[in-house]
């Protein structure tokens, strides 16, 4: 299965995020920062990411580049000042994974 890096600074829905992912057997490892992602970014190969955008330190569009192509879902919560930044995405608007509503958008 896919070795995935997820990076969200609320611990809760990144261990929600992680243990879903797990349980269908994909290998998660899990950043609650920018530079912890960063850090496992340099170190390890992701076949996927899923990135918060306002993230501690590096926010997840300026983490982004340093994925070097690895294919990326951002999860967002919906007026978190995104909109400009993810013209030129595919964007899913609807029911975060604790039910209030996120933007998630797959470049």
């Amino acid at each position: 299965m896919a070795h995935i890096l997820v990076v969200e600074d609320e611990a809760p829905i990144n261990d929600l995020i992680t243990l879903n992912l797990t349980l269908v057997g994909h290998q998660c490892s899990s950043a609650l920062d920018g530079n912890q992602a960063l850090e496992l970014a340099r170190d390890n190969s992701f076949d996927l990411a899923v990135l918060d955008v306002l993230l501690p330190g590096i926010d997840g569009f300026s983490l982004l580049p340093q994925l070097k192509g690895t294919p990326t879902i951002f999860v967002t919560a919906p007026g978190a000042g995104t909109t400009a930044r993810v013209s030129g995405m595919r964007t899913i608007t609807g029911p975060g994974p604790l039910g209030h509503n996120s933007t998630t958008s797959i470049s």
